[in-house]
């Protein structure tokens, strides 16, 4: 079963700073805020495990299975939310590169155009004004 599917038919619900969240409002956090992040809300969750896994030397206590699922959802957008973080990043970069070569070709253009004698030049300009 989907972790996702999983999570809505137990109406999980994660404990934030602003309250109680469900699956869905997780995607509307940031990986990293002042409030409620989704790197507290995945720490949080850890350190709950952690302490379950330790407990106890004596009395050992059962893994809760939901707090490992609640961590792998999280994980999951997390991940989600990096590569598209990445790709916007890549995005603007490949923007910027394409202005940087038409920049480029531009000088290039001028460069040969310079190149070209005068005959050539008046006779390009007067191809251009003759009517299609």
């Amino acid at each position: 079963m989907n972790i996702f599917e999983q999570a809505t038919r137990e109406k999980l619900r994660f404990k934030s700073p602003v309250g109680l969240l469900t699956t869905e409002d997780l995607w509307d956090l940031p990986l990293k805020g002042k409030r409620a992040d989704l790197d507290g809300i995945a720490r949080t969750i850890a350190k709950a495990i952690q302490e379950n896994e330790i407990g106890s030397f004596v009395d050992k206590k059962k893994l809760n299975p939901i707090d490992e699922l609640k961590l792998e959802i999280v994980k999951s957008i997390i991940a989600s939310k990096l590569v598209d973080k990445a790709k916007k990043e890549q995005a603007v970069l490949n923007v910027q590169r394409q202005k940087l070569l038409l920049e480029a070709l531009n000088e290039k253009q001028i460069d040969e155009i310079k190149t070209k004698s005068v005959a050539e030049l008046q006779a390009e300009i007067d191809q251009l004004k003759k009517p299609s």
